[in-house]
């Protein structure tokens, strides 16, 4: 009886890693913004009510909260220097490369056939996932600034209280968090399922078995291709198994 190829395995662990470093730099910067509105903005408002005067209201509190705001800004760029990023998503992207590397190695054994890798084609690949990386987590920092810049001007200007503004600081840390989550979750599953069919092509495989992860999370639309074969060259209108959104499929190898 034939060996069946190791099943392709969703690398959880890697996208929980990755996930908790993105959070953290959320975190960290959360934490600096609120140290500033509490020290400096929070009493920059309560001198911006108590102001009458256009000219007093702009020339003194009202400038100093656009200062203390810019003093939360050079701390966001600290936290997300281009370096940091960059090693965040460098280290990311490597342990991918090495699971999946690993992984396909295993299922050729079975046939005798190796991932053999185009060294310059999978290394500008590599390269650019890094950097596509970077991108998203500059992102993250500027519609963090961006949000959290609207609601302390916003704010000020229109006289909320400043519980309600802390508040809103909050919610929007919270929402930035779970974005940086599904960001490493929707990366993990793209880079690895791309890793997968380049890897399963370089053995000379044409054809894919999607497998879901098994479990409620599954979408109905992927649960519908679950087992169902498809060439490479021609896969189902959701793309490769990992390619969805957030999705954790993956692309078993069908050896002829």
């Amino acid at each position: 009886m034939a060996r069946k190829a190791p099943s392709t395995r969703f690398p959880n662990a890697i996208a929980v890693s990755y996930g908790r470093a993105l959070k953290k730099q959320v975190r960290d910067l959360h934490r600096e913004t609120l140290n500033v509105f509490d020290e400096q903005i929070k009493e920059d408002i309560k001198a911006l009510k108590r102001s009458d005067a256009l000219e007093e209201r702009v020339d003194g509190p009202l400038s100093s909260i656009i200062s203390a705001v810019g003093i939360i800004k050079n701390v966001a760029n600290a936290i997300y220097d281009v370096h940091i990023s960059t090693n965040i998503a460098m280290k990311h992207i490597k342990l991918l490369d090495k699971m999946n590397l690993k992984n396909m190695e295993d299922q050729g054994r079975i046939k005798g056939v190796s991932p053999i890798d185009n060294n310059d084609k999978m290394a500008d690949f590599l390269e650019a996932a890094v950097q596509e990386n970077v991108s998203y987590i500059t992102d993250i920092k500027d519609s963090y600034m961006t949000n959290i810049e609207r609601v302390i001007l916003q704010g000020a200007k229109k006289s909320s209280t400043i519980k309600g503004i802390r508040d809103e600081l909050v919610k929007q840390a919270g929402m930035t968090i779970r974005r940086a989550e599904f960001i490493a979750k929707d990366q993990t599953g793209t880079i690895f399922g791309q890793l997968t069919a380049e890897r399963h092509k370089n053995m000379g495989v044409e054809k894919f078995t999607w497998r879901t992860a098994g479990d409620e999370r599954v979408r109905d639309s992927h649960e519908s291709l679950n087992g169902e074969e498809f060439p490479y060259d021609d896969p189902p209108a959701v793309g490769l198994p990992g390619e969805d959104f957030s999705c954790r499929c993956q692309a078993e190898p069908v050896f002829d």
